[in-house]
């Protein structure tokens, strides 16, 4: 990958030219490992894509459950953060 798995943004911004295909050729596939990538390094905003990705079925296999899971965690870690 370009941008190391460290650089969650950088990772996130990637995902974004080849998913939207405006600076880049339209590739779901590259978007998702791009998201994934930011995700790992802790970038919500990637989490998120990763979630609609696997809800969508845009650049990985469907998987609503799996999507719906990610997106729960999400509100969790949300509603957990803005208690504190």
């Amino acid at each position: 990958m370009a941008a190391s798995q460290k650089h969650g943004r950088a990772n996130w911004k990637l995902g974004k030219y080849f998913y939207d295909g405006r600076s880049a050729p339209e590739d779901y596939v590259k978007a998702y490992s791009y998201f994934k990538a930011a995700a790992r390094a802790g970038e919500v905003d990637g989490a998120y894509r990763v979630a609609c990705c696997l809800l969508r079925g845009q650049g990985v296999k469907r998987n609503i459950s799996k999507g719906v899971e990610l997106l729960r965690h999400l509100v969790d870690e949300e509603k957990h953060a803005r208690s504190m």
